[in-house]
């Protein structure tokens, strides 16, 4: 399976939507398979990758101890 775009909307510390592009560049003729996500602490890294976990394996990845509200 093969990601291409991220859509968050009121997930997390992202309010509002926010789609994040995860499609491999091209430079100098060749793909870079790798998509690096860099950023300051708090900045929401943890977030964006607790909401791919979420959307490919559902809720129950979260564990037993997180509310529905949360």
């Amino acid at each position: 399976m093969l990601l291409e775009t991220l859509t968050l909307c009121d997930f997390g510390l992202f309010r509002g939507e926010h789609t994040v592009d995860l499609n491999p560049r091209k430079k100098y003729n060749s793909v870079r398979p790798i998509i690096l996500f860099g950023a300051f602490n708090g900045a929401g890294k943890t977030t964006i990758f607790t909401a791919i976990r979420l959307a490919i394996y559902g809720k129950k990845s979260l564990g037993y101890t997180v509310s529905q509200k949360a």
